[in-house]
């Protein structure tokens, strides 16, 4: 049986996420600052390294799959969301083990490969 998400509102109602497949595992994830999704990065089986990208909607109870994988999803680093929560940046590991940074623009469902060159340490807010 799949894991899946337990959250918890903030009137202490519990609702669950749809099950993840087979003999997959989270192994990490980070909030959106609007908190309506949930970027996870999830190992495809319990025997590998292997996984994927996933984005979990809060508010669609389902999981988006941006067909993003990685050979070792236990060295990606945690997901990077922007202030408004449009945009998520991470690093995956490839065939080579090199990283390749990524963004993910989840309002236009789409994906970019990054220059490795810079690296985000944060968003900046020009409406500040």
């Amino acid at each position: 049986m799949g894991k899946q998400l337990y959250l918890i509102s903030k009137d202490r109602q519990i609702s669950t996420s749809p099950n993840l497949p087979g003999d997959s595992e989270i192994m990490d994830m980070a909030w959106s600052p609007s908190g309506d999704y949930i970027a996870a990065l999830v190992r495809n089986d319990s025997s590998s390294a292997k996984g994927s990208l996933l984005l979990y909607s809060v508010h669609d109870n389902r999981f988006i799959d941006y067909c993003i994988e990685s050979n070792n999803v236990a060295a990606v680093r945690l997901p990077l969301w922007s202030d408004n929560s449009q945009f998520v940046y991470f690093r995956l590991n490839n065939t080579n083990l090199e990283e390749t940074p990524i963004l993910v623009d989840v309002n236009g469902n789409k994906v970019y490969t990054v220059t490795d060159v810079l690296e985000p340490i944060a968003w900046m807010n020009s409406e500040r």
